[in-house]
């Protein structure tokens, strides 16, 4: 089973159709949607706060006019929300923040969980490049996608 966290920056890239990483957003859906038709055992994660935080960043935009025209919907097949609680709490050390205080505090959660999990994460923000020595990026500006669907 493939796991694979997911940042706000790849959901608003497939959204948003001005974004300037929109196309490889869309590739890296196209082909999660297509590994799993294939029977692929790819799980997409998505921490609870992506939903607050793609909110909020569309609305700014918008208000900024830096929003454009936006995808009706997409399909989000086995993605699964990653809860934020005490469980999770429990699991962050000191030591672990330490590690991920050069993000900002919703990235920081972004890379914990990839950290505490040793799962990967997908994202189109190059500030995750300043903690790759603690968790695994696939960076979809500089990546090729097709190498997470092997």
């Amino acid at each position: 089973m493939i796991h694979l966290v997911v940042d706000a920056s790849v959901v608003l890239g497939l959204l948003n159709t001005s974004d300037k990483y929109h196309k490889v957003c869309k590739d890296f859906w196209d082909n999660f949607n297509s590994s799993h038709e294939n029977n692929k055992d790819i799980k997409l994660i998505f921490p609870s706060v992506l939903h607050f935080e793609v909110n909020r960043r569309i609305r700014t935009k918008k208000r900024n006019k830096e929003w454009g025209k936006s995808l009706a919907s997409f399909t989000k097949y086995g993605g699964f929300g990653y809860p934020i609680d005490s469980n999770l709490r429990r699991k962050v050390t000191p030591d672990i923040i330490d590690k991920f205080d050069k993000l900002s505090a919703m990235d920081s959660i972004y890379a914990i969980i990839a950290y505490l999990e040793k799962w990967p994460l997908v994202t189109t923000d190059s500030g995750f490049q300043k903690v790759k020595e603690h968790i695994d990026i696939y960076d979809l500006a500089s990546c090729d996608i097709n190498t997470i669907f092997k």
